[in-house]
């Protein structure tokens, strides 16, 4: 199953691309035209136009494009002159780092603030987590981001609200902090009722009644048991999440595919535009697949 899935990558690749392509010809307006900017002459549209390769039919254009994907050309940037693949490498970098970051902080508070609203359904503990779970489900991405940035760097002036940094820099705290909110929070809501349905189980009870503790009967037994499903939230969240670290990278102006994409936009650099929604696309599909994977292989070890 995994290698047919890892043999349809290629397919599912070449279809992202083409629409990708054509998501281009729907926008409103000529592409050429939006590319070379509303006060430009027609030599200079006609120009753009051939650059681009939009004077040739469409199946062509699709065809060359699809040709050069093969070959790594994502094509040259109208607004640097550079090529598009270089450009986007070397934002790429951040936004992994972040999103990295997000995942493995989301999941960290998300099993355990689940496990512990399971563990204390009957008392005030549980409404109180999931009451703040629901609040961080309601608030969009950019809402917490502006409210993250007016506490701590306006009001209280304790870390920076723009800028770029590396994994241990200050400046990646309050991006990966928006992003985790929601992640968590989502995450949280699942723990508790998976953990919830396998604290009920019949082996949970015996182990209980041998003498062993609830912590370790919750960490070694119902976890373990309760981690399919997990891993496939997990998975699914991680894909979202690649959307919403491209959209916080634009609020707190942080480098990175996203931010790239919106200057793309704002600047009506087609050739960078299309190719950042191609490799965020790309990624989309790489994780959903190595999520798969990840999901299969615990579902087996958890029937073994």
């Amino acid at each position: 199953m995994l290698v047919r899935r890892i043999a349809m990558i290629p397919v599912l690749a070449a279809g992202v691309a083409v629409c990708c392509y054509l998501l281009m010809f729907s926008l409103p307006g000529d592409p050429a035209r939006l590319a070379a900017g509303p006060n430009a002459s027609e030599e200079t549209v006609a120009t753009v136009r051939a650059a681009l390769g939009l004077d040739r039919p469409l199946w062509q254009q699709v065809g060359d494009y699809l040709w050069g994907l093969l070959h790594g050309d994502l094509g040259i940037s109208t607004r640097s002159r550079q090529p598009v693949l270089g450009e986007i490498t070397a934002v790429l970098g951040p936004t992994l780092t972040l999103a990295l970051v997000v995942e493995v902080a989301a999941v960290l508070v998300g099993v355990t603030v689940g496990t512990l609203a399971a563990l204390h359904g009957g008392r005030w503990v549980s409404p109180a987590l999931l009451a703040g779970s629901a609040l961080s489900l309601c608030l969009p991405l950019f809402a917490i981001g502006l409210i993250l940035q007016l506490v701590f760097s306006l009001y209280l002036d304790l870390l920076p609200p723009s800028g770029g940094g590396g994994l241990f820099s200050t400046a990646i705290i309050l991006p990966a902090l928006t992003c985790v909110i929601p992640s968590a929070g989502f995450l949280v809501r699942f723990v508790r009722t998976a953990v919830e349905d396998h604290l009920a189980d019949d082996f949970v009870r015996t182990a209980l009644a041998k003498g062993l503790t609830r912590r370790s009967v919750v960490v070694g037994h119902v976890l373990r048991s309760a981690l399919t499903p997990i891993i496939a939230v997990v998975s699914t969240d991680l894909a979202r999440l690649l959307g919403g670290v491209a959209l916080v990278e634009v609020v707190f102006a942080r480098p990175g595919i996203g931010k790239y994409a919106f200057d793309a936009l704002e600047t009506r650099d087609l050739p960078a535009l299309l190719g950042s929604l191609l490799v965020i696309s790309l990624l989309v599909l790489l994780v959903n697949t190595l999520a798969d994977a990840a999901y299969d292989l615990a579902d087996r070890r958890s029937a073994g």
